[in-house]
């Protein structure tokens, strides 16, 4: 199958998280018009190289740093050029990240008359000195008034568009129409933060389903090396992080909030509503290909895997790829798992991947209580947060 979906990265950001180990840029803003002009040329020079047009496109994700910082105009040029190569779908999902305080209802609607219509909202915690400690660079009251503006957007289109019973069962919501509507949106939530209570994190998540999102994201906290987080937490017993028990504390408190809101669990990390699943994200998780553009993004295209430079300057120069592998059919494989046994969905076995999985560890994560079903596979509750354990124990032989 063909890949159609595109993930769009956008580096530049209002300010620089010391957590976040993405290629993003704070205060390079004087750079955003070479940078759209230069992915355009990358864009150009793919197609070309790949000797593709008009294919078929079903998702697409603008992804950063923080894309809601550029203008209507540079987005604008982005459509442009995908148009010149693509074929957008009417039913495509296309997603935009947005933090607080770089969006507000007027950008918003210029955002959905370019074909924008769903939002993945980085309001992270609703915990002012959380935030504080994170440098968002956005206050409390900054997600609580563009969650209530996607709130009261998804209700006008509910009441103008209400959901037939047969969108529910197919999961094919008005959300995926690109009919100048924004149709969904999800809220991001980090837990796991230094000096985080479970009191703390309940009242985020209280305050988070107040605006009845129809799309969760709650990931644990990661501490990457090459971060200002890495230099003060780099030792994860440091005295300030929660710990084990409390991570499973604060992912269970989480799960069940969210169930009892109607969001289901869908994947790890992620919970939605019927038919509001991500996906462009679900082209991830089930091992599918997808073009990528932009600085820093990796794609999968004919077995292929690329990525892309991560040196802002090299990318302004043209100088696009950074490396690229073929993917073998073992690779392929354990991909398959590893990416599969997220999905609540689980992984149907058959004869190849019966003889990628360690057998014999596969019963023991059965006997134990890890791994639930026989010719479809799925994680337990228990296993969701010790899920790379779990899944790097099935693939070691």
């Amino acid at each position: 199958m063909p890949a159609s979906s595109i993930y769009i990265h956008l580096p530049f950001c209002k300010t620089k998280c010391p957590y976040c180990d993405f290629a993003s840029f704070a205060k390079e803003d004087d750079k955003r018009q070479r940078y759209i002009d230069a992915l355009c040329s990358e864009i150009d020079q793919r197609m070309l190289q790949w000797d593709l047009r008009d294919v078929e496109i079903k998702t697409i994700f603008f992804g950063g740093g923080t894309p809601s910082v550029h203008s209507r105009a540079e987005l604008e040029q982005i459509f442009s050029k995908l148009k010149q190569w693509f074929k957008i779908l009417n039913s495509a999902e296309i997603t935009l990240e947005a933090n607080p305080g770089t969006i507000d209802r007027a950008k918003l609607e210029q955002f959905i008359e370019l074909g924008i219509n769903r939002i993945s909202f980085g309001a992270q915690s609703f915990d002012p000195d959380l935030l504080e400690k994170l440098g968002r660079g956005h206050s409390v009251e900054d997600s609580i008034r563009f969650a209530s503006v996607l709130n009261r957007h998804c209700k006008e289109e509910r009441r103008s568009n209400p959901v037939d019973q047969q969108s529910l069962s197919t999961g094919l919501l008005h959300c995926v129409r690109n009919d100048g509507r924004l149709a969904s949106w999800s809220l991001d939530l980090i837990y796991g933060l230094p000096g985080q209570s479970l009191e703390s994190w309940q009242q985020s998540l209280e305050q988070a389903l107040e605006f009845s999102p129809p799309h969760i994201s709650a990931y644990c906290l990661s501490i990457e090396a090459n971060t200002p987080y890495g230099k003060i937490y780099g030792d994860s017993s440091h005295q300030d992080l929660p710990q084990e028990t409390k991570l499973i504390e604060m992912y269970e408190l989480a799960n069940e909030k969210f169930k009892a809101a109607g969001l289901e669990r869908y994947e790890i990390s992620n919970w939605a509503k019927p038919g509001h699943e991500a996906r462009h994200n679900l082209v991830y998780w089930r091992g599918q290909e997808y073009f990528a553009f932009g600085l820093s993004a990796h794609g999968y295209i004919d077995s292929l895997r690329y990525a892309n430079t991560r040196e802002l300057e090299q990318y302004l120069a043209g100088i696009f790829e950074q490396e690229s592998s073929k993917i073998g059919t073992q690779e392929k494989l354990e991909e398959k798992i590893l990416l599969g046994l997220r999905l609540a969905e689980g992984l149907s076995l058959n004869q190849e991947l019966n003889a990628a999985i360690n057998q014999a560890k596969l019963q023991e994560l059965k006997n134990t209580g890890f791994i639930e079903g026989q010719n479809l596979i799925k994680l337990s509750d228990k296993a969701q947060l010790v899920s790379n354990r779990v899944i790097a124990e099935l693939c070691y032989h």
